[in-house]
């Protein structure tokens, strides 16, 4: 059986993101697309921070931590440092 890296589907959270900011106006109107926004990057923020302390977990035990995790780690909070960084 083949291991889907972390990187793949942590990759989607950033596409999705940019989607939306692309995505015209009168598609889903301003207020649902900021809503859409702000829910793929708590989704992504979520699972980041999941994604932190299982390596921290990981490395408390002796394992190695790959670096596709923080890679996917890194992936998954650029949207809200993009928010961060442009609404502030």
């Amino acid at each position: 059986m083949t291991k889907i890296r972390p990187v793949l589907p942590a990759a989607l959270v950033p596409a999705l993101f940019i989607a939306i900011i692309y995505t015209p106006v009168e598609v889903f109107g301003c207020r649902n697309r900021g809503f859409l926004a702000v829910g793929i990057i708590l989704i992504g923020l979520f699972t980041a921070l999941f994604l932190g302390i299982c390596g921290l977990i990981r490395r408390r035990r002796g394992q190695k931590t790959s670096a596709d995790e923080i890679m996917a780690l890194l992936l998954l909070t650029l949207p809200a440092i993009y928010l961060v960084l442009t609404e502030y």
